[in-house]
C-alpha cells in the first residue's frame, strides 16, 4: 500500500530484505537514465539540487554509480 508523506511524496515501503526494483536495473541502464537528468545546454552546474550531485544523495548504490560514471562530470 502506497504511503503519502506530508510534502506529497508517495512511496511503497519495502519489507525487510527486499530490494527496490529500480536498484535491480543494470548499471548501464541506470547510468543512461542519469545522463538524461543532465541539462541539455552543456556541463552541469555544481549544485546539490541538480544532477549529478543530487543523484548521489539518493542512496549508496546511486552515489557509487554516479561517481563512477565519467559522462556525468
Amino acid at each position: 500500500m502506497p504511503i503519502v508523506t506530508a510534502d506529497g511524496d508517495c512511496y511503497i515501503p519495502l519489507r525487510c530484505g527486499q530490494v527496490a526494483p529500480v536498484l535491480q536495473l543494470p548499471c548501464e541502464i541506470t547510468s543512461e537514465i542519469f545522463q538524461h537528468c543532465l541539462p541539455e545546454d552543456g556541463l552541469p552546474q555544481p549544485s546539490i539540487r541538480s544532477a549529478p550531485i543530487l543523484l548521489s544523495f539518493v542512496c549508496s548504490t546511486w552515489r557509487e554509480l554516479s561517481i563512477r560514471c565519467p559522462r556525468l562530470w
